[in-house]
């Protein structure tokens, strides 16, 4: 346990694993149980303090509301919004 501990937080030797945790079950709560239907089928990986936004969402407002919501977690310094819009 403490191996993969050491490998996630490689990158960011001051950053401890509850803090990731910490940031993963934010960037969850507020993507995957949102009022907004769209934002509930985005996809994420967290680099340390960088959190990555994928998949498709059906307007420029949902993209940007996803990248708004991630922002504002704790512990997030970066966030790579490589969300798609898809207009019908």
């Amino acid at each position: 346990m403490a191996l993969s501990t050491d490998l996630k937080n490689a990158s960011h030797p001051g950053q401890t694993s509850s803090t990731v945790d910490d940031i993963e079950r934010e960037v969850e709560k507020r993507l995957h149980f949102s009022q907004h239907a769209g934002l509930r089928h985005i996809t994420y990986r967290i680099d340390g303090g960088t959190v990555v936004l994928h998949g498709r969402v059906p307007s420029y407002y949902l993209k940007q509301l996803a990248q708004v919501k991630v922002t504002c977690v704790p512990g997030v310094e970066c966030v790579e919004n490589r969300i798609e819009v898809a207009v019908n």
